[in-house]
């Protein structure tokens, strides 16, 4: 039997669905691309791989992570006001 000293990380490596190790990589692609194939291609891994409570739980995790103006910039660009 392992000892319990094992290491957060290690668990997590252990445990991670296959859906969140897969979205959780294109993701990282697409911040790193930067552009809007990418972003385009994270949308359709994420609808197609994690449930709507998962994609909830992101949509809420970065929405969390705005400030107001950083929030409303985002709302702006959506509504096609113009750049974020």
């Amino acid at each position: 039997m392992k000892a319990l000293t094992t290491t957060s990380g290690a668990i997590m490596r252990r445990f991670i669905k296959p859906e969140h190790k897969a979205t959780a990589r294109v993701v990282g692609y697409a911040l790193t691309a930067r552009n809007d194939w990418a972003c385009q291609a994270a949308a359709f891994v994420i609808r197609h791989r994690l449930t709507v409570e998962d994609r909830a739980i992101l949509a809420m995790a970065i929405l969390d992570s705005l400030t107001d103006a950083e929030f409303s910039g985002v709302i702006r660009h959506f509504c096609g006001e113009g750049p974020l």
